[in-house]
């Protein structure tokens, strides 16, 4: 019954019906699944917890951030934000103490796959009914790839970059298979549609993310000089794919012609600046804005477009070295993961697809983040959810 409820936070937290269907648009399906993996959690007997490094710092995160918001310039911007990740922090550990195990976990990647696999093969269908053309702005001129984050394309375009590589490994290491199909063939296409969907999105910065992915994966490949043919291949196929004014976009791209660029510069030199000046507990949750419009006098009310200057300017440095040491764990979980699998014989399981897997996501996450404020999204927790899923999964294999 637990993992039902996970399976059903998924699907509420990545397809958000009520904001596809006007007739369930009141039925809160986010915190019912909540309240039912709660309750299935605290009648569920198990043995022990999930212990994993991450469980620490994250902790710790949350108590900064709780720090932070004591000390903010303006509580009450940031109190719904602050609900909203102490509400993440729940789900987190309800979740790495729901899916511990391989086949549960298997089923929940898997769930989560066929969700983005839901969202790409609608963007492909779009983008084919174009004429393999998308607007500077996105398909639909900016958005309506789905519901909710995803109708923005630079987030539709950071929630294909922080997954691709889920699709991309599991193609190679998911030997699974049902009566009529073998599942790496889902993967496989999925993994292309990712890269269809984001050049679909017209997200610069999912652009480089998935470069930088590609560029990892090579890295990581036994073949490097066959891996270079290969990936000079897939490049030169995208850049084909680009249209002539999306591509002239990515020619400006820092140049003083390039105005959105010129902006981000302009707020990345107030996060640095409160970084700076209120090094201890920053400026506060989601008070970036506030701050920098009201006391700055800045013409720009946007956010920080950075998820590192996110954690620095609104909780100091001791939150942006938090974040710097949970993306540290996370990289550590994955190579004990690999370490274990090689000792029990199995570095051709799922477990070791999924270990490099989650090492790409996570790539492409920090390299697209440089560019987009959404640190306190899904992606960024659910990889560390996974993550910590995983290493106690080879655990329990081990024991």
């Amino acid at each position: 019954m637990q993992l039902f409820f996970a399976i059903a936070y998924l699907v509420a937290e990545y397809m958000r019906p009520q904001s596809m269907y006007e007739a369930v648009s009141s039925v809160p399906f986010a915190y019912l699944s909540i309240m039912g993996l709660v309750i299935s959690f605290l009648f569920n007997k198990r043995e022990s917890l999930t212990s994993n490094p991450l469980n620490t710092l994250l902790v710790m995160y949350l108590i900064w951030y709780l720090v932070s918001y004591a000390f903010a310039f303006n509580q009450e911007v940031a109190w719904q934000p602050m609900l909203d990740f102490t509400k993440w922090v729940v789900i987190y550990f309800l979740l790495i103490n729901t899916i511990h195990e391989e086949k549960k976990l298997y089923i929940f990647v898997l769930v989560l796959l066929l969700l983005y696999f839901k969202l790409t093969q609608f963007t492909v269908r779009i983008w084919v009914e174009n004429g393999f053309y998308s607007d500077p702005r996105g398909l639909n001129a900016g958005g309506g790839i789905g519901s909710g984050f995803f109708q923005n394309p630079n987030d539709f375009g950071i929630a294909l970059t922080s997954v691709f590589g889920l699709s991309y490994y599991l193609a190679w290491y998911d030997e699974r298979k049902t009566s009529w199909m073998k599942m790496w063939w889902l993967h496989a296409i999925n993994s292309i549609f990712f890269v269809v969907s984001i050049i679909a999105s017209s997200s610069r910065g999912a652009m480089i993310g998935l470069a930088a992915a590609i560029v990892a994966i090579w890295w990581k490949s036994k073949r490097k000089v066959l891996g270079v043919s290969v990936v000079a291949v897939i490049g030169l196929a995208v850049i084909a794919a680009i249209p002539a004014d999306n591509w002239e976009r990515f020619q400006d791209m820092g140049s003083t012609e390039d105005a959105t660029a010129q902006s981000r510069i302009a707020l990345w030199t107030s996060a640095v600046r409160m970084l700076n000046e209120y090094p201890v507990t920053g400026v506060g949750p989601n008070n970036f804005t506030y701050v920098n419009v009201q006391h700055y006098h800045s013409e720009f009310s946007e956010v920080q477009h950075n998820v590192f200057l996110q954690a620095g300017s609104e909780l100091g440095y001791p939150g942006l070295l938090l974040l710097f040491a949970m993306i540290a764990a996370y990289f550590v979980n994955q190579k004990r993961v690999r370490e274990r699998l090689v000792q029990l014989n199995q570095s051709r399981s799922y477990l070791y697809g999924l270990s490099h897997g989650l090492d790409i996501c996570m790539i492409g996450f920090i390299v697209n983040g440089f560019f987009i404020t959404v640190l306190y999204y899904p992606f960024f927790w659910m990889l560390l959810i996974l993550s910590a899923s995983l290493r106690r999964a080879v655990e329990i294999l081990v024991k």
